[in-house]
């Protein structure tokens, strides 16, 4: 069952709708809450290179990597602050080796950098989309001179994995990190939780597998979007969930999670305005009662699951939410019988 408002087109799991700004952009493949940027880099120069001579293969990848937030951490002792953006921001920035002006000096005028301008500390930073094509391992260390740093944006650079023993707790500061398609190991679940100013957190296509065992996510208590979708998750979702009491917008989708929604934690999540639950194996009961307290609800997308009848008793209902979005494509019923849809479908959707 499909609904569309002011022409917004709908396509499967993919929804063309933002629970936050309704007139940000979301691209094909599903990016929905990315932060705007200011321009975009058609190609990278080829005038800068590394003058230090080729870079070691293997291990020596990661080695390097923490040598360099080893020498980055040293200039925190010599800060100074030019007519421009802060001289150690600047030269941390040059070891990231993307696209910026040889005639601009001041750093908070480059590609992909936002500054605070009473400050001039860099706030943003959008190195996405294959920026960091020298850079192999995700290594924290390398953000250590950005005191104001709350933005990260690192997805889609082809990282192979972290630095080993990573330290998280020098992105403290942060509130929206994406690490879209950066395969994380179980020991970035398990420290993440020391990044409790965290708003925003997207770890779609990381390849994470697990968890229940390893639950740094459910220490993040201020966050108000995440986004798993695209990974190897399974089981129940984590009961520890449901302490993430201000998230607004949570997409699992795409993923191997089973068990009741009825039963799931998500029932304690009023807040949300935004659920993605597509292609998974959950079991939903049909007549969605589950969400009964969400009064903000505006899109629920649940293609590919599991629908479960229940008596006629509960079909006759009214929620506190009004729907924009609500998909159930290609679903199917656990149990044999007529499938009836709840009456607050016939009229709540918009």
């Amino acid at each position: 069952m499909e609904k569309m408002i002011n022409k917004r087109t709908y396509n499967h799991s993919v929804a063309f709708w933002d629970p936050r700004t309704p007139t940000t952009s979301v691209d094909e493949e599903g990016d929905r809450f990315r932060p705007r940027r200011k321009r975009r880099c058609k190609s990278l120069p080829c005038w800068y290179k590394r003058c230090q001579g080729s870079r070691p293969s293997g291990v020596g990848h990661a080695d390097e990597s923490r040598r360099r937030g080893q020498w980055l951490g040293r200039l925190l002792g010599s800060a100074v602050w030019s007519d421009g953006c802060w001289d150690e921001e600047r030269v941390a920035l040059l070891q990231f080796q993307y696209v910026y002006s040889r005639e601009v000096s001041d750093c908070c005028e480059w590609e992909w950098v936002e500054c605070n301008i009473t400050t001039r500390r860099v706030t943003q930073l959008s190195l996405n989309n294959g920026l960091l094509w020298d850079l192999e391992f995700f290594n924290a260390s390398l953000f250590l001179p950005f005191e104001e740093l709350r933005s990260l944006d690192l997805s889609y650079n082809g990282l192979v994995g972290c630095v080993e023993n990573e330290e998280l707790n020098v992105l403290s500061n942060v509130e929206n990190l994406f690490l879209d398609s950066t395969p994380l190991d179980i020991n970035f679940l398990q420290s993440i939780g020391v990044l409790t100013s965290l708003k925003t957190l997207s770890l779609s296509y990381c390849g994470l597998t697990d968890l229940t065992t390893h639950q740094g996510l459910c220490y993040l208590n201020n966050l108000e979007e995440l986004n798993l979708n695209g990974n190897a998750l399974s089981g129940a979702i984590p009961s520890c969930l449901g302490n993430l009491t201000s998230l607004r917008y949570l997409d699992i989708s795409n993923n191997r999670f089973t068990g009741n929604i009825a039963s799931s934690p998500l029932t304690n999540l009023t807040m949300l305005q935004f659920i993605s639950l597509s292609k998974n194996q959950f079991q939903l009961p049909v007549s969605f009662n589950s969400f009964a307290n969400h009064s903000h609800l505006k899109v629920l997308l649940a293609d590919e699951n599991k629908l479960v009848a229940e008596p006629i008793g509960f079909q006759i209902w009214w929620p506190k939410f009004q729907l924009m979005i609500f998909s159930l494509f290609n679903c199917t019923i656990e149990e044999h019988g007529t499938l009836r849809l709840p009456n607050f479908l016939y009229s709540n959707v918009i």
